[in-house]
């Protein structure tokens, strides 16, 4: 047997596991210490705790994928129609339309209108909310996850 898997199944086998509170699992520090040094000293020095309240199995996520991007295909955001803008001038007359029809806030369409304004804003836009779409991108992305 590998000496990676006798340690890690020694550790296993000498820790404590107890469900009160949360899940609470008790290792030999000294274990610990010896098989993960770093892993130990962060835990030491860390003040900072994570509680997870519950999981999700896959059993759980047994929709069908379409479903997933439905909201996406049905209901587009501004950063939907920007990401497949091909000039500036395209993205400028995107946001006036929606902010004309009051589908964005003012806030959120100067804030885009001042990131386009930026050199190169555009690209740089898009590839900060996600990149470009190409033709097609519901479809591959559709067909990719059945």
């Amino acid at each position: 047997m590998d000496k990676k898997i006798k340690v890690k199944e020694q550790i296993i086998n000498n820790s404590e596991i107890s469900q009160g509170n949360g899940l609470n699992i008790s290792y030999n520090k000294e274990d610990l210490k010896k098989h993960f040094p770093n892993l130990t000293s962060e835990i030491v020095q860390s003040k900072k705790q994570l509680s997870i309240d519950a999981i999700r199995t896959k059993e759980e996520h047994k929709e069908d994928p379409f479903e997933t991007y439905k909201e996406d295909l049905s209901n587009p955001g501004v950063f939907d129609f920007i990401r497949r803008c091909e000039s500036l001038k395209e993205a400028l007359e995107i946001i006036e339309y929606l902010f004309k029809r009051k589908e964005i806030p003012e806030e959120l369409y100067n804030l885009i209108k001042e990131s386009l304004s930026e050199e190169d804003g555009l690209n740089k836009l898009i590839s900060k909310i996600g990149g470009y779409k190409e033709p097609g991108y519901y479809q591959n992305k559709y067909y990719k996850n059945i």
